[in-house]
């Protein structure tokens, strides 16, 4: 293989690693990440702090207590959570195999 051809192959297969980084959302994570950098750059988490603190502590406060109670109830569990759970139910059908082949 010459170095064409390799060129051509690396090439190829970087295109179709940024496709599929298109098309799983990639370029959207990438824009997310810059976007979040320039925010924090820029020194807006202070004055977002200053501007959460003051809605919880004010009127609008119970109100935004219980949107937050409503969202974590009908929140999806955590990665940690999912595994806990997949490792019990693994657990619970190990130990089924093994009492049936004690039989």
């Amino acid at each position: 293989m010459d170095e064409r051809d390799k060129s051509k192959s690396s090439k190829s297969k970087d295109e179709v690693s940024q496709r599929r980084a298109d098309r799983y959302g990639g370029k959207a994570g990438l824009q997310y990440d810059r976007d979040v950098r320039k925010f924090v750059d820029e020194g807006g988490v202070e004055q977002a702090a200053t501007d959460a603190r003051a809605a919880v502590d004010g009127p609008e406060g119970p109100s935004l207590h219980e949107a937050e109670m409503e969202g974590k109830e009908r929140a999806q569990p955590s990665l940690s959570d999912r595994a806990r759970q997949a490792w019990h139910r693994l657990g619970r059908a190990a130990r089924a195999a093994i009492h049936e082949l004690r039989r």
